[in-house]
């Protein structure tokens, strides 16, 4: 029976999370001394099993399950050439986030392997017991010339029986190869989708253009830390200057012209005179307003991620226009641009792990929050993005802009699915095209 103990143990390490399996031969199998193998314990498996296996070769029933918590037991015929029940093989599993199905498949393909190899037994003792025996009782001349005779009728049975083995050999071990192969392809896997990452600022601070005019110089371009209230660059205040002189000498003129027409008594001249005195004195604040401005100030302390103005002094910008972002050093997270065919497996509360082209050495842990319906057409290919939160840790060496691949774990998949889904995935898509 070693040889079926062996074959159980490379039966519990290829199933995941096998507890025991049994082998158990019908009273009726011929020349078995022993009538069952069992592995890990020869001696011994688990009550429930040995009940369901017995309760299988009494009512001869074709295979048999049984769950028990997260156990799953079966039990499953073996047939020889004639289509006879020669054994019954058990195996009891404990399914954890695996399923029932692909268990039960990996249990039929290995009673598939166990018939082929029962089969081959059976062949090797039929061969053994059709060679003629010596008679013992003839005389020693004679059995020497008899078996002198009779030596190229042995030669060609032993010939015969070589050939046949090899025969077996080559016609099986293909479709042994065929079935190890698809087996390890129902092992069940851990699937993880790589998407293209890139650190960003939590938050970016923008810095606008307060009103038109001109860069009069600038002192800090991207990739510099700025600490808050740094000038960062300056706007042409000339223009300004001149616009609030213009102005104050307007509301001067004005004033003395409300004086002189109060003086007269003419009060509703008087009163358009205000409301123009008005009118000038908020156009002055305003320009006062802008004119505090034209020195351009970070608000928070941070590294610039955008802008470069040192080789656009005197160039002129408009108001509102975003000149430079600033991003703080120790607030991060992660941007995942995920693809279309991918999309569906995302969800909240997945992990992923990082690794940056610039940092290969280090991986990064990150939880993805809930995909965003935005998404981006880039080389005629959608592309969703997604935000990741990085765990708390020490990120002095991160900087916004980094890029690299974070692989998103999305559960436990077969191997021959994980392998070859996108495929499957394509075929039906085309097939879908071209259906009437």
């Amino acid at each position: 029976m070693d040889d079926y103990n062996q074959w159980l143990e490379a039966i519990g390490q290829m199933v995941p999370n096998t507890q025991s399996a049994i082998i158990a031969f019908t009273s009726d199998h011929e020349s078995k001394a022993e009538k069952k193998a069992c592995w890990p314990n020869n001696d011994f498996v688990s009550d429930e099993l040995n009940s369901l296996v017995a309760f299988s070769i009494s009512q001869q029933s074709s295979s048999t399950s049984a769950v028990s918590g997260s156990n799953y037991r079966t039990v499953l015929p073996i047939m020889s050439s004639d289509n006879e029940v020669v054994c019954y093989l058990g195996i009891e599993v404990n399914l954890g986030n695996g399923s029932q199905e692909s268990v039960k498949r990996i249990v039929e393909w290995s009673g598939v392997w166990l018939g082929l190899l029962l089969q081959q037994d059976s062949e090797k003792k039929r061969l053994h017991n059709s060679t003629p025996a010596t008679v013992n009782d003839l005389d020693n001349s004679l059995a020497v010339s008899s078996l002198q005779a009779n030596a190229p009728l042995i030669d060609s049975a032993e010939s015969s029986v070589s050939s046949f083995k090899n025969h077996l050999l080559y016609r099986y071990k293909y479709l042994f190869v065929f079935f190890v192969i698809t087996l390890f392809l129902f092992i069940p896997v851990e699937y993880r989708i790589s998407v293209d990452a890139v650190i960003e600022g939590e938050i970016e601070s923008p810095i606008i253009a307060p009103f038109d005019g001109y860069i009069k110089s600038s002192k800090f371009k991207a990739g510099d830390q700025v600490d808050i209230s740094t000038v960062i660059a300056e706007l042409d205040e000339r223009d300004i200057s001149l616009k609030l002189n213009k102005l104050k000498g307007q509301f001067q003129e004005k004033e003395n012209s409300y004086r002189q027409v109060l003086a007269s008594g003419e009060r509703g001249k008087a009163e358009v005179l205000k409301a123009k005195m008005a009118q000038l004195s908020a156009q002055i604040e305003t320009v006062t307003l802008a004119l505090s401005q034209t020195e351009l100030r970070s608000r928070i302390s941070g590294v610039l991620i955008s802008g470069d103005l040192s080789r656009s002094i005197g160039a002129p910008v408009n108001k509102g226009d975003v000149l430079f972002k600033i991003a703080p050093l120790d607030q991060y997270r992660t941007m995942l641009r995920i693809k279309e065919a991918d999309i569906r497996f995302m969800q909240q509360g997945l992990s992923a792990q990082l690794k940056l082209t610039s940092l290969p050495s280090d991986t990064y842990t990150v939880e993805l929050q809930k995909p965003s319906p935005v998404f981006t057409d880039e080389n005629n290919e959608v592309i969703y993005l997604a935000e990741a939160v990085m765990e708390e840790g020490n990120y002095s060496a991160l900087r916004p802009g980094m890029e690299g691949i974070a692989k998103v774990n999305v559960g436990s998949y077969s191997l021959g699915w994980s392998l070859f889904h996108h495929f499957s995935d394509w075929v039906r898509m085309q097939y879908w095209a071209l259906k009437p």
